[in-house]
């Protein structure tokens, strides 16, 4: 394993003819091995994901499943480069063939997690031949999640027979089958995955704070985000496509903003690297997350403002030597994103993940001596802008 330092650029180089031969080879033993047993509804890649092309380089694809995993495909110079892997390797399987015919080539080169949860870097073994690149927080993911393998494939086991059996019971014309059925094959795909051996695969690169990867005529920039929806996540910044890929900090169908996801959040660090990402010299038009569908900039901007507003008035509040109870009273959940309405959350939602919110800003100030100077705060916001 190669760590890289807290900030570092690092040049990509094309594989030789001999590396690339044996990795081909190898991949054809890990795709006969969890292609050996059960039943798939689904086996063609192209009627797995719904595709964007976003741009000659870009290719967004997004997994036809209950989570509606989002996997970035960018080609390069110096190779193809993946940002996340869905949670199976028989599904990165059929996204591989998706990525390889749609841009004619096979030099896949890096594959960037943008956190290293199951649902994003378990079918990282369908890339053996890129190298994965991580936070090196993710390497106590990893070590936690093998310890629970033997249990998980027993468990998605029995659920898949639960699927068939609902299935089996259901009549062809309900309006539920459908939205069952994708279970099912989601189900299905991840126990096909998990069959023949299947272990984590370990990151090859990991930095603690920023890593740049020039690949000839794109750069990735990562920068750790700090502790939050994990321990671990990236936001990984694209200058020459105007991009910048989230993982599941910003998610708002199915799911809302997750911000308090850890005992210990480092807000002011997002503030900082929301900056840098938001305010600096590249242009952002667009923002990936890691499920659903993608973001204006401006949308981003305004989960900016709440996460500096909140940790600002929250940061107030306590220097008045008010209660957590005042904060709470305090902070509604501003008119403006009351839109979340629209997508589907209920009020009681709203008010939960407001209150959780507040509660998790204030334990920072309160436990963890995490406060910050609300004018220091303004005023470099401010010179920032």
């Amino acid at each position: 394993m190669c760590r890289a330092p807290s900030s570092s650029r690092l040049k990509a180089s094309l594989p030789q003819v001999a590396r690339t031969v044996f990795i081909r080879g190898l991949l054809v033993v890990i795709l006969m091995a969890v292609g050996g047993t059960g039943s798939l509804a689904q086996t063609d890649g192209t009627a797995l994901f719904r595709t964007d092309r976003l741009s000659e380089r870009v290719l967004l694809l997004t997994e036809i499943s209950p989570m509606e995993n989002i996997v970035v495909a960018v080609a390069t110079q110096m190779g193809l480069v993946l940002v996340d892997a869905t949670g199976s390797p028989y599904t990165a399987g059929l996204l591989r063939s998706v990525v390889e015919e749609t841009f004619g080539r096979d030099d896949f080169a890096y594959l960037i997690q943008t956190h290293y949860h199951w649902d994003h870097a378990w079918g990282n073994s369908a890339f053996p031949e890129a190298m994965v690149v991580a936070h090196e927080g993710a390497r106590a993911v990893v070590e936690a999640d093998r310890t629970r393998l033997a249990d998980i494939l027993p468990r998605r086991r029995e659920n898949l027979q639960e699927l068939e059996t609902q299935l089996l019971a259901m009549g062809d014309g309900s309006p539920e089958r459908g939205a069952l059925e994708e279970r099912r094959d989601f189900q299905a795909r991840s126990v096909r995955g998990m069959e023949g051996g299947f272990d984590i695969r370990d990151p090859d690169i990991t930095f603690t704070d920023r890593l740049s990867l020039d690949l000839g005529d794109v750069t990735l920039d990562l920068t750790f985000f700090g502790r939050a929806h994990s321990g671990n996540d990236v936001l990984i910044l694209i200058p020459e496509e105007e991009m910048v890929l989230t993982g599941d900090l910003f998610l708002d169908v199915g799911w809302l903003p997750l911000f308090a996801g850890q005992p210990v959040l480092d807000i002011p660090r997002w503030i900082d690297v929301l900056g840098l990402a938001l305010d600096g010299e590249a242009e952002v038009s667009s923002v990936i997350p890691g499920h659903r569908e993608a973001w204006s900039r401006e949308k981003l901007d305004l989960w900016r403002g709440y996460i500096v507003d909140l940790w600002e008035g929250v940061n107030l509040t306590k220097a008045e030597g008010a209660t957590l109870e005042d904060a709470l009273a305090r902070f509604p959940l501003p008119e403006r994103f009351l839109y979340l309405r629209e997508l589907g959350h209920t009020d009681e939602e709203l008010n939960r993940f407001q209150r959780e919110n507040v509660e998790a800003f204030w334990r920072q100030i309160s436990e963890q001596g995490a406060s910050l100077n609300a004018p220091a705060l303004r005023l470099r916001m401010r010179q920032r802008l």
